[in-house]
C-alpha cells in the first residue's frame, strides 16, 4: 500500500488516504487522485474559493441544523443537520442527513464520531 498525503496542507494532518498500490494507475487515474486530495485539503482549509472552482455549478446548502449539549458539565455536544446539494438551476442533486459528536478536549472542540446518511429523492420518499 501507498500513502499519500501532502506535506505542509491541513490534510496532512486530517486526512489519510490509503491506496493500494498505484503504479498500474494511468494518468489520468493519477489526475483524479490528486484532485480528491486537493479538494480534501480546500475542505480542511475552508477554502471556499478553491471548491467554487472544483463545484462550479453546484451549491450545497445547510438547511437543518441543531446543536444539543450532551452533559451538565459542557464536555459533549451532538449536531445534527442536512445537507442538500443543487444544480445552478435550482435541481437537487442529492441530500444527505448527518451528525458530528464533539468532545472538547485539550482547549478546543474535536469530532469524536460523524456519520452521514444520503436520502432518496424527493419523488422515490413515499412510493
Amino acid at each position: 500500500m501507498i500513502l499519500l498525503a501532502m506535506p505542509g496542507t491541513p490534510l496532512s494532518a486530517q486526512t489519510t488516504f490509503v491506496l493500494p498500490d498505484t503504479v498500474p494507475l494511468s494518468s489520468v487515474e493519477r489526475v483524479h487522485l490528486h484532485f480528491e486530495q486537493a479538494r480534501s485539503a480546500a475542505i480542511a482549509r475552508h477554502d471556499t474559493a478553491m471548491l467554487r472552482l472544483m463545484y462550479p455549478t453546484t451549491t450545497f446548502l445547510m438547511d437543518e441544523l441543531a446543536v444539543r449539549r450532551l452533559d451538565p458539565g459542557g464536555q459533549f455536544a451532538f449536531l445534527t443537520g442536512r445537507l442538500t446539494t443543487r444544480r445552478n438551476t435550482g435541481e437537487r442533486v442529492a441530500a444527505s442527513r448527518f451528525f458530528h459528536l464533539y468532545v472538547w478536549r485539550d482547549g478546543r472542540w474535536q469530532i469524536l464520531a460523524a456519520q452521514g446518511t444520503a436520502l432518496p429523492p424527493p419523488s422515490a420518499r413515499f412510493s
